[in-house]
This record gives C-alpha cells, structure tokens and sequence, in this order.
C-alpha cells in the first residue's frame, strides 16, 4: 500500500517537522531539491496481527533494517573522506607537476571555472561503464562512443548569458536622469525613485554594476535630499533615502562612494527636527546600515546624540536601528574620540537603565564595551561611568535573561573600570553587591533549585569563572610579591584605601569561599590562575578577625594544591609549566599566610600535614631537569603586563577590513574589538625552580620545626587503630559493631576540632576500618544499622573528613587530544596523515604497488572497518581502470566478463587486519583512539601526534569468512549503535592511596545516607572537563578511571553529569556528534567547519500507524526498528499532526498498555502499596508500583517473556530518542536489575533483613508477614496457627518447593519457608522476566551502562518524578509572546489556574500542550522548546469566549483568547484538554 504524504502544516495547532527532541541535541534533516525530508517512512495499516504490515508511503520506503544511502553517513563512518597519496611512483614534486599537467584553465575554454582532473574523471567514467555493465543483460562490448558523450558533458564549456535589452538601460537612465531634476519637477522624480527601487531589488550585483552609474544616482539623492527647496517635500526625501537604502544593499561597494558624497551628515540633519516620523525611521535605517562599515566616519561626524535624541517618540524597530548606529561607531571608538563619547553618553544613560528590550540592550553593552576597550588610557572615567551605570551593568551580569556574552562583555567592562580608577574599584567593593552578582550568575546553570554552589559551579562555561575572578583580581591591590601577576594599572597609590572596613570584611568573607570553591571545581588552568592571584590580593589586606574566619577553607586548598604533586609530574618525573606555576602560586599563598598569621595558621597547618608536603616539594623542586627548557627566568617589563586596547578583531570589525564588495556580506551587526587584559606573567621552568626552592625554604624557616609532632590527639588515633587492627576485638554481633563505631566517633570528633582529612589517611585509621569492615562476616544490614544509630547526628560531618581527603589523595589525571588551543568541537573534524604498508607479498595477494605504500589522510574519529573499506575500494577501482583499456579497445567474450566480474567480487569480499606499533588493533577502533592510546600508554609526547605521519601495517585477514558472516548477520538483524566502549564495561582502576577513603564512601552510600556530601566538587569538575574534550570521546579514549569511577562509585558524581557521561559514551557515534553540535552552535569555529558540519547527521525514520492496534503495532516496531540508531518519528492515519507532539504520545500510551493487569506481567495485589502519583488508573490496569508477577512453572509463560524484552527495548528506546514515559516503576525493580548486571553480585541479597526490607517496598504487608514470621521463628505453635503451606503468598499455584501445597508451616521448616518467598518474590520467580527485560534492553544499547544511574533516579526518569506547578516555577519558565506579556492580566489568571489544577488535571494538560502526560526531568524548566503563551485571535465575527485554547504540541505553543473573566478560561481550558485528547488535527 502507498499513500501520498503531503502534509505542510505551517503554522497550524499540529506538529511541526522540526522538532527539537533530541537529548540536548537538535536532530538535523536532509532535504532534497523539492525541500521533502529524505527520511525512511513506514506505514502502518489498520491490521491486527498481519505480518506484513509495513509499505511505503509516497516515495519513503522501509528498509527492514538494512543500510541505505541516507544512513551510509550517519551511524556509520563508511563515508568518511580521505585524501590519497601515492608514494610509489616518483616523488612528490613528480605527482604535483602530474596534476597540475591534468589541468586545464578556464581561459582556455575546456574544462570551465572549475578544473578538474583527469583521475576523477576516469572513475566516473569506470563507475557508469560497471554499473551498464550489471545492467547490460549481455548487451555485449561497451564501445567507448556510448560513454563518450558523457564526458564531453562534464567538461563542455558553459553557455554565455545574454546581454540585457538597451530599452532597458535607456528606461533606467532616463530615471536616473529625472531625480538629478527633482528641484524642477519633485513629483517625477519621485515615481522615477519609486521605480528605480523597485528594479534594484530585483537586481544583483554585477547587473547594478553594468547599467547603474552609481555616483550620479547617489549624487542626485544627496542633492534631494539636502537641496533646501525640497525641504518640505517629505515623501520624495523618503523615497530617496528608500532608493539609496536598496542600493546599498545589493551593492554594498555604493556605500563608500555614498560616504565621499557626504550623505552621513546630510541624513543626520533630517533627525534634527522630525516632523515626518516615517522619513525619520527610513533615515536612521539608511545610516545603521552605512554605520556597519562605515562607523568611523559617523563617529567623526559627532553629534551621536542626535540619533537617539527622540528615542522614547520611536517603533521598537526604529529604537533598535537607533541604538545600533551609536554602538556600531562605538566599535571604531579611538582615544581622540573622548568629546564625542562625553556628548552621547548621558543621553545613552538613561536608556540604558530602563531598557527591557534584548537587542537593544546588547548593542547598549557592545557600545560601553567600545567605549572601555578604546579609552582605558583617559584617566577620566569617573566622568563617564557613574554608580547607577554601574549598578546596572552589575545587574546585568546578575539577571537569569542576560546572554552569556553579554555578561561577560559587562564583567570585562567593569575590570577595565576597576584597573583604570581607583575610585571606581572602591566603590565597587562598597558599594555594589559583588557576592551577589557572582552567586546569581552561577544560579543560572543550577540543575534543581536547591543544589549547591559546588554542584552548580561544574555546570558553569569556563568563559565566565575566568571573568569573574579576573575582575576579582583586579579589585584588590596588588600583592607585594607579584609572582603569577604582571599587570599594570593607571590609578594611582590609593586604591588599598578601605574606607568602610565592615563592608570590606564582610565581602572578604563571602569572596573567599567563593574562589575556592571554583578553584576547586574548575579545571581550566586560567580560572585556577587566576583565584590563586585573587587569593593572594585578598589575603594581603585582610586583618586577624576575618583571617580566623577563613582559616580552614584556605589551609585545606593549599593543602589540596601542593598534594597533587604527583599528577603535576610527567613521566619523566619534572613538572609541567601549567602545574608548576600552580604549585609555587600554592606555595607563594602559604608562604604570605605564615609572615601574616602564623600563630593563627599554624595549627591547622599542621593537621592538615602541610609540612611534611612541603619539605617533599624541595626535594621535587631540586630534581627538576632545565635541559629541555630553552627559556630563562622571565622578567616582564611593565608595556608586557599593561592593560593594552590592541585588541583582536572579531569578524564582524569595522570599515577598516579589505572588503572584496564582490562577495561581500555586510554582517547584521558591527562586535567592538575584544579587550585583551593581561595579567598573567608566563613561567619558565627554570623560574618555577628556582623560585619553588626560595619559597620552600622560606617557608620551612617560619614554621616551628621543634615543636613536638606527635600530639595527644595523635596517640588516640593510634590507640583506635590497634584496637581495629586486633584480630581479638569482637566483631561478630550488633553490640560489637555499636561499640567499634562508638570508640571511631570519639577518636575523630572532638569539642574544638575535627580530625582532618591528612589525619584520618596518614594515621591509618581510613585503612583500618576499611580493613575490619570489609573482613567482617556479619550481614550488611547489621553493619549500617549499627553505623546509621551510633553516626546519626555527624554523617554529614564524617562525609566532609572523607571527601577532603579524597580530594588531597586522588590523583586521575584528564587527558587532551594534543591539540590545547585546537581543541574543542572542531577537533572532530581533524584528520591525521597515516601510512598504510603492506604486510606480506603484495604482487601474490593482488593488492597492487599502489596500495602496497600508501599515504591517507582520514578522519580521526573514523574505524578501522572503514580504512578496511577503503582499502578494498581503492583494489576495486585499479582493478576495473586496468581492465577498462582492453574491453574497450577489443571485443570481450562472456567467459572473460564472467571471470573479470568474480575477481572484482572477490575484491570487494576481501578483509585486512591492521597493525599498529606491532600490535593488532580492533576493527571497530578509531584510528585516532588506537594511536592515542598508544602515544598515552608510552608516556610519548602528544604534540608530536599531530605532526608524524604514522605507519599502519595491514595484512591480509585469515578470518575474512568469518567477519564477512558475521557483517551479513549485523546486516540482517539492522543496523545498531556504534559502541566504541563495549569492551572497557569493567575497567579496573589501580586507586592508589585513594582506596580506603572511596570503599568507606561506598558503605555509606549503601547504609542508605541521603546527603548531596557525597559528590565530590574536584573529581565532577574533572569528569566534566574530561567530556569536554570530544576527540578523546568520539574515539573511545576515555581514560579508564572516567569509566571505573562513573560504573562503580556514580554517587561521587552529580545526576547531570552522569547523564552526559552516559550519553556521550553510550549513545552512537551520531547522537554523540550531534550532542557537541548542539552545545557549540553558532560558535565560530562550528560555523565556518564545512567538515564538521557534515558529521554526524542523524536520519529520522517516520512511521504512520492505526490508533486501533497501537500497543500490537508498537510492538512490531519495537522488533523491526528497536535497535535501529535512526530517530523514531510516529504519526497517526487519517492524521495531520506529525513531529514531537504525536510521538511522545504514542510512548505515554504503549507505556499504559504495558501497565493492562491483562498481560499478566506484574503484581496486582488490591492491598498494596499506592503511590500519590497513581492517578487516572480503572480497574484494567495495575494501580500500584510495577514489580513483577512471579512466574507459574506449570504454566505457559512465553509471553510474558517476550512482553519484558520488549519492556526493554522501549525503556532503552525511550533514553536514546529522550521521550518522555509514563510508568510507575517500583524501585526495587531496577534494584535487582542493577544487581543482576553486576560482575560478582548475586541478584538476591544474602541477608534476610536487606530482602525483607526491599519486599517492603513491593507488597508491604507481606512484608509484614513474613516479618511477624521471622520474629516468633521458634513458637512451633503460632506458627502452626496460621495454617500456612509453602507456596506463594496470594498464589497458591506456585510452590516454594515440589509438593509445597502438602507441606504446613512449622518452626523446623519456617527458615526455609522465608528464604523460599524471598526467591520467588525477588528472585528465582521473576528471574526471567529480569534477564529478558536486560536482554532487551541491551539490544539498544548495554545496560550495563545504566549502572551509573541509581535506581530511584531511574524511577523519576521513566514516570514517577515530582512536579513542581508552584506559580513561581510558572512565572520563571513560561514565554508571554505575540499579544502578550508576563504583567498581562490574562497571563497571571492563566498561572494561577493551572497552578491549582489537581493531578488528574495536570495530566490532562500536559498530553493537551505536549503530547504527553508527564514533564521531563527538570519540570519545566527542562520543556525544549520553551512553554510559551500567545494570543489567539477571534476571527469571523465571533468573540475570544466562543474559542477554545489550541496547541501546538511540537513546540510547547498554547495559543490562548483573551478571555472576559477568569471563570470562562478555566471553563475553556478544562473543556479543551478533555477533548482535545487522542488526535492531532488542523485547527
């Protein structure tokens, strides 16, 4: 069956083609010449049980999963290009004068404009003469006069255009000629602009250039537009101004030549005095679009004021065109300029704090930037910059709406103003909120509103913790020692004058925690630059009181910098420049701390065995080999630390480029140079040496090195320890463990202090309860009972002591891809130069010379399956160019054909295995991921990665057979996920010292704790920055302890974090690249990557079925397409609506479906547990958490089998296509699942309290029962008394044991009986169902990698997560656009009703607004695109109250009619999402 699909919705309430519904990610389509979707789509028939149920529709057909030409470059990287190289025949030179003898010269007329060569000629020409070939039916020879003609058409000359008509160039010039007579006759030359308009638009370039005398027309427009007789005829100046505009922008070279006509003051006097508010609109558009070239010259007419002096009186477009022409000059602002600037700016003042407007405001913020970066040499910017202006761009940076860019123009704007004045950086100490503005702007990338600001920081851009604490820098005095810092300032001596010392303590304090904890959290070696220099300023000016206060946040950062002494050392044992610097700007902290407050300090100095890291680092420093440093001790002079205004242009510069108006683009808006501020002074290694040892040294000296080390507190913890290493101290019982717990508890709290970190480890404590722990034969569950009541008011406590000393002890180092600055998402289009030598006797083989040394240059992230591929291509290729001549020139028999076809077919079957360092590499490996590895396995220097041309050996495959059948098995089965990790599940990780602290937070993770204390700030932040470096990613490089970590301690981790983890290591290839897409779009280097922008292109597979059968049909597509790496789209018959909106409502009703008690998939006991969230269920589907049902042994259970893979499968499809699911999971479901997927670990727990506790959570008054059992396990007569028999609770048709129905309850059999329930409940009688769903699920993509999920987390994602409907989430999360606005009183009767509606309700209107009846993780603020209200018009003489609300499901649009009363929108809305549901249709 087909059908034609020829649906355009455009903007009605359906479902538009667009849909953003990747995770994180914008799925892209291909379109054709007609603009259709090239997509696989697959219809459905309204048939129940018919095997062939899928056809095309319209000209998409179903590839039953095999691959075909829109997947060939998407999952699969068969399609990634190489360049060849020959390195056979003669040497490069050779090959290069070949090529360029190939080609042939557009001027000569025989190849045209674009040369081609000779070789690609060829082979197309073989690849049409083999493709004839198969298709011949024995046609016989192929003369070369058949395919001649081809040829010639792809190199045949191009067609001349005609010239234009000389009435037409008669009729332009007698209107040209009319508007030079405007004083004599206004009116025709006003037609004559009309006209001359209108044929300039519809124009191009190059025919403005041929028949357009520009500088007359332009002259004649200038000469209206100033002739003072035509003064009052204002129409004719604006059409003028309209012709001129027009021109410029088909011809953007006339702008220049309208510049020397003096046109910039000519239309600045029309603004003088407005009289014609349309001529004044069509004037300032005219000068903003002169202004994005030709700023300079505004600037130097002056007078900028005049263009926003009536600003209040324009449109919103008008007031943007305004605003633009003052920021554009403000681009090309030079000191010289300072008397224009003084003019315009109180007139920018005020417009600048009321503005509301977002472009607006960002062209205000490029203009303050210009302004900065061009005059911070005028010490006058007191003048400039009152402390209202201030305030306001101290707000921007605050406010949630501000774009990133702007916030960080606005924080480089107050840097400037704090190193240029010491004025201004007083008053922005004291009188602004700095804290506030640092902490709000964090805000903004807060994953749940109460996460903490160590959370929050890893979601934080780099961009921006480097200018917040750069201008933090810059608001303290220098340090007296400047050893990190070079920087300059033009104030002068006063700028440590604190005159208010209550504020300046009080931002002190608030400041510091701040820094450290983004020294912590950042990654980045600038951010970290720049909290140690700002920590120094700081430290320098603060008194005792505020020193105190501060102590231990200081002591345990320096004591975290100097311990990473060993991941600061390379292989050869020397430092780093970037972790040297770290280290003496750790030391030069110390060392300002013990001149300061040494008695203060010195404590916790010692506690946190400070002094013993240092004395290591003298030896360290000393050991540093300077042979490979060629740099000597730098030493800045003061022109290389000032604050410079040579700044680097930005593509969107001013008048100053070399334009080639021929190809001109004239950019949308007009960036101000960027303000380079240089702080930092660069160290040699030879300087980090010399100056470490001084430091040293110096520091050693202060610190009391006689003072007794071991204190009273020590010998405590050493009495702990012998206690917990005694192999006699009882352990056996509850009470032991109490008493264990209780003597730990005493020896590390104490009433002044806790043990520190240092402490805990260096002691051995960490390593002894780790010890007894771990060797204790007592059950878990009396192991956490025992902890939880004797640590329950100090686990938080304990946790920081455990989490600090992780910090100081790990030592994971990141890796990079080699490329530093080159890095980031372009680094995936890199390609590396490889060399392919062949490994045994070419000539035998038939590999031919060519191949046998070959140099190719492929993409990184490409698989040795497709460098296999093009091997095979390129045999292929010489094979039929070589046998081409013969057939071409003599006749050929059939015979001869047949024997040169199996010969080229067995070309094509042919596999090679490769070799790289003499060792054999995985197929599915990258070529990058392989050479990396090594490089990173032999401590080799990755720079050099990039610049070798690396030799892989190949040989011919002795299991070609094998994989040949192995790939038409893949084939069959459709195309999976490329899993470049599949063999790295279980990494093993040697943790070092780090061991014991990660085991003893791993037992208190699994005693229950609840506590965000868990997740460590500096191992997230270097996860995070781990994933940051996509090249390592897409080439299955992760280091094995971003592996080991996330799989076997995930809680370390913050969810979002694991998720992205999860996505980029789990996903496919294609999800991967385009989830980097997304997070770089519209950076530069992304727009201007053609290759990039080639990668990773995901195709859409669309599938049209009856709502009749949708569970059934869902099924099958669960079968056919489960594991297909395509996008799921689902679209209804006899339906308009396509896109987001009709999918996710296909998986909130197959997930109820799953849910029918029908199925006999789960329990369904009357009396269990209900959640709160179990709303909307009937008697046919399960109301209570979904667990299970154990299975009948006796009966046939294959189809409930074959329900849980599919479960799996949709669960997993779910994930990877981020659709939202409505299930009520129980818990303990994804509990056994997780346990069950874990190496070593039984499914079932060994303990009876543990399973007793998770049937709590099943059926809790079975759980009762068995626990009333249990307890009066030895009254053989209560037993007796409850007549039971050995077979499952609530179902007497399985028995426990064989014969169980004959067999009561008694006290010799009651263990038994408990163990028998627990295996039927959690394991042995759900066993299959659980392998089922993993094997289903796997069948996507491994759940083993669900593993750094927990399975509460899992439940929130598939159904069971809270919402929060308060109106403030409405207010911060909706979009009043088009009609309205967030102060609308429709709006606010809007929130406040659908705040109050109850669960029921919500689902209604969430399937209404959405397509389904659940938000995303992450509430509304997760909803992509945005929740966004519009006005919805009444039409056809009805009113608003007549109309319903209607959707737009694809893109969260609710288009709502202004209501009369609050009653009637409630009414509407109440009315429209009741029936509304169960179709998608044109409103």
């Amino acid at each position: 069956m087909s059908e034609n699909n020829s649906h355009n919705l455009d903007e009605h309430e359906s479902h538009s083609e667009n849909s953003d519904y990747m995770m994180d990610t914008q799925v892209e389509d291909d379109y054709d010449e007609d603009g259709h979707v090239q997509g696989e789509y697959s219809y459905y028939p309204d048939e129940d049980e018919d095997e062939h149920m899928l056809s095309s529709v319209g000209s998409f057909e179903a590839d039953d999963g095999e691959d075909d030409d829109n997947d060939y470059h998407h999952e699969d990287d068969s399609g990634l290009l190489y360049g060849y190289h020959r390195t056979q025949n003669g040497s490069d030179e050779d090959r290069n004068e070949e090529e360029d003898g190939l080609e042939r010269s557009h001027d000569n007329n025989e190849f045209g404009s674009n040369p081609l060569h000779l070789p690609d000629i060829l082979e197309t020409f073989a690849q049409r003469l083999e493709q004839r070939r198969q298709t011949s039916e024995g046609l016989g020879q192929h003369p070369v006069g058949r395919t001649l003609p081809e040829i010639l058409s792809m190199i045949g000359g191009r067609m001349e255009r005609s010239a234009e008509s000389s009435a037409r160039n008669e009729r332009i010039s007698k209107l040209i000629e009319n508007t030079g007579n405007a004083s004599e006759d206004p009116y025709i030359a006003m037609e004559s602009l009309k006209e001359l308009s209108e044929n300039i638009l519809m124009m191009n370039q190059m025919v403005v250039d041929r028949i357009i005398p520009m500088e007359t027309l332009i002259g004649n427009i200038a000469a209206i537009l100033s002739d003072k007789i035509l003064r009052e005829e204002l129409e004719l100046q604006m059409q003028a101004c309209r012709c001129m505009y027009n021109l410029f922008e088909v011809c953007p070279e006339s702008i220049s030549i309208a510049v020397d006509e003096h046109v910039i003051p000519i239309l600045q006097g029309k603004l003088v005095e407005i009289s014609y508010i349309d001529l004044a609109e069509q004037v300032l558009e005219t000068v903003e679009y002169i202004s994005r070239v030709h700023g300079r010259d505004i600037l130097k007419t002056g007078q900028l004021s005049i263009y926003v002096q009536f600003f209040d009186f324009l449109t919103i477009h008008a007031q943007r065109k305004a605003i633009a022409i003052v920021s554009n000059a403000c681009s090309s602002i030079r000191t010289d300029d300072f008397k224009t600037i003084v003019e315009v700016l109180p007139t920018l003042k005020p417009i600048f704090s009321n503005a509301t407007d977002q472009p607006i405001l960002t062209r205000l913020v490029n203009a303050m930037y210009g302004i900065c970066g061009a005059l911070h040499g005028v010490d006058k910017f007191e003048t400039l910059f009152s402390l209202d202006l201030i305030e306001r761009i101290v707000q921007l940076v605050s406010i949630q709406d501000t774009p990133l860019e702007n916030k960080l123009k606005c924080l480089d704007i107050l840097t400037v103003l704090a190193m240029s004045s010491d004025v201004l950086s007083r008053e922005l100490r004291e009188k602004t909120d700095i804290v506030d503005m640092a902490t709000r702007s964090f805000q903004h990338y807060s994953k749940s509103p109460n996460a903490g600001l160590h959370e929050t920081l890893i979601y934080v851009p780099n961009s921006l913790l480097i200018s917040i604490s750069r201008f933090i820098v810059v608001l303290f005095p220098p340090e007296d020692e400047r050893i990190l810092s070079a920087d300059k300032y033009t104030g002068n001596s006063d700028r440590g004058v604190i005159s208010n010392q209550e504020k300046f303590d009080s931002l002190v304090q608030c400041l510091i925690p701040i820094l450290v904890e983004i020294y912590t959290n950042a990654a980045d070696f600038d951010v970290r630059r720049y909290v140690l220099i700002a920590l120094l300023r700081v430290v320098s000016c603060i008194n005792n009181s505020t020193a105190k206060a501060i102590n231990d946040q200081l002591i345990k950062l320096i004591g975290s910098i100097l311990a990473q002494k060993e991941t600061a050392s390379n292989a050869n044992g020397t430092y780093s420049s970037e972790a040297g610097t770290l280290l003496v700007g750790g030391l030069s902290l110390l060392d300002l701390i013990c001149k300061k407050f040494s008695e203060l300090f010195f404590p916790s100095i010692k506690r946190e065995g400070i002094f013993d890291l240092v004395k290591d680092l003298s030896v360290d420093f000393n050991n540093i080999d300077l042979k490979e440093d060629g740099n000597e001790n730098i030493s800045l002079s003061d022109e290389e630390g000032d604050l410079h205004s040579s700044i680097e242009e930005c593509d969107e510069g001013d008048e100053e480029y070399d334009y080639e108006f021929t190809d001109m683009e004239i950019p949308d808006s007009v960036k101000p140079k960027k303000i380079s501020i240089h702080i930092f002074r660069t160290l040699s290694l030879a300087y980090i040496k010399n100056k470490g040892v001084n430091l040293v040294n110096r520091v050693l000296s202060q610190m009391n090195v006689e003072q007794e080390a071991i204190t009273e507190e020590l010998h405590q913890i050493e009495g702990v320890v012998s206690i917990l290493e005694n192999p006699s101290t009882p352990d056996k019982t509850e009470e032991d463990w109490k008493g264990i717990w209780s003597v730990l508890k005493k020896c590390i709290f104490h009433e002044d202090f806790d043990v520190s970190g240092f402490e805990f480890t260096s002691t051995g404590l960490a390593s002894s309860i780790t010890k007894r722990i771990t060797s204790s034969t007592v059950s878990h569950f009396i192991l956490a009972k025992s902890f939880l009541e004797v640590f329950e008011d100090c686990i938080d406590r304990f946790l920081e002591i455990l989490q600090s000393a992780l910090t100081r002890l790990e030592n994971f180092s990141i890796v990079d891809c080699g490329l530093h600055d080159g890095g980031g998402v372009s680094s995936l289009a890199k390609e590396i130069k490889i060399k392919l030598v062949y490994d045994g006797d070419a000539s035998k083989d038939n590999i031919g010379t060519d191949l046998s040394s070959t140099i190719v240059s492929v993409h990184c992230i490409a698989s040795f399956t497709s460098l296999n591929e093009f091997l095979r291509h390129r045999m292929v290729r010489m094979r039929f160019l070589n046998s081409l001549i013969p057939n071409l020139t003599s006749s050929s028999t059939e015979a001869d054909r047949e024997e040169e076809e199996n010969c080229l077919d067995h070309m094509r079957k042919k596999n090679f295995d490769f070799f790289y360092d003499n060792e054999k590499v995985d197929m599915e490996s990258t070529v990058f991921g392989v050479i990396f590895n090594t490089f990173v396995r032999r401590n080799r220097d990755l720079k050099t990665l990039w610049d070798d041309t690396h030799t892989i050996k190949f040989c011919k495959s002795l299991e070609g057979n094998n994989r040949e059948s192995e790939a038409a098995e893949e084939a069959n089965e459709g195309k999976k996920l490329r899993d470049f990790y599949k063999k790295r599940e279980f990494a093993q990780v040697d943790t070092g010292s780090s061991a014991d602290i990660l085991t003893l937070l791993d037992f208190l993770h699994s005693c229950g704790v609840k506590s965000d204390s868990f997740i460590n700030s500096k191992l997230s932040a270097k996860l995070a920055r781990q994933l940051d470096e996509p090249l390592v990613v897409a080439s299955g490089a992760l280091p094995d302890w971003s592996l080991f970590l996330t799989r076997r301690f995930p809680f370390l981790f913050p969810f979002d974090t694991r998720m992205l983890f999860l996505q980029c290591t789990s996903f496919g290839y294609g999800r991967l690249i385009q989830l980097w897409k997304n997070k770089s779009k519209g950076s530069k280097d992304l727009r201007n990557d053609e290759a990039l922008q080639q990668l990773g292109r995901i195709t859409r597979r669309k599938l049209r079925i009856s709502r009749k059968t949708i569970f059934a049909t869902g099924l099958k597509i669960l079968s056919k397409y489960g594991s297909s790496p395509d996008v799921l789209e689902i679209e209804y018959q006899e339906e308009a609506g396509t896109g987001l909106g009709p999918t996710l409502e296909f998986y909130s009703v197959v997930s109820k479906y799953f849910a029918r008690k029908s199925l006999n998939m789960w329990r369904c006991n009357s009396y269990s547990y209900r959640s709160e969230m179990d709303v909307d269920t009937t008697d046919d589907y399960i109301t209570t958490l979904l667990f299970p049902e154990p299975l009948n042994p006796f009966s046939n259970n294959e189809k409930v089998i074959e329900l849980f893979g599919y479960l799996g499968t949709f669960v997993a499809r779910s994930l990877l296509d981020n659709r939202i699911l409505d299930f009520r999971f129980s818990k303990v479901f994804f509990e056994l699942l997780h346990r069950m997927s874990t190496p070593n670990v039984t499914t079932v727990p060994s303990d009876v309290e543990t399973c007793l506790l998770m049937i709590e959570l099943v059926d809790p008054l079975l759980a009762k029962s068995l626990k009333y059992i249990v307890a009066n396990k030895d009254d053989n007569m209560t037993l007796e008394s409850l007549s039971l028999t050995f077979t499952v609770p609530g179902n007497d048709d399985i028995e426990l044991i064989p014969g169980g129905c004959n067999k009561s309850l008694n006290s010799s059999n009651v263990e038994e009986y408990i163990h028998g329930v627990i295996d039927q409940i959690l394991g042995k009688g759900i066993e299959k169902q659980l392998k089922a769903f993993i094997e289903g699920f796997s069948k996507v993509f491994s759940y083993e990698r669900m593993l750094i999920l927990f399975p509460d987390e899992l439940v929130d994602i598939f159904g069971r997560v809270e919402e929060d409907w308060s109106m403030a989430t409405l207010y911060t999360n909706l979009n009043a656009e088009h009609g309205y606005t967030m102060d609308s009183s429709i709006i606010h009767d809007f929130i406040s009703i659908i705040s109050a509606f109850g669960k029921h309700e919500r689902r209604l209107f969430l399937q209404f607004l959405t397509g389904s009846p659940k938000l995303p993780i992450g509430g509304f603020k997760s909803l992509n695109p945005k929740f966004t209200v519009v006005l919805k018009h009444a039409e056809d003489g009805l009113t608003a109250d007549e109309y319903l609300p209607s959707v737009m499901t694809c893109a969260n649009y609710l288009k709502l009619p202004k209501y009369t009363s609050k009653d009637i929108m409630r009414s509407r809305l109440c009315q429209a999402i009741e029936e509304g549901a169960g179709a998608f249709l044109l409103s």
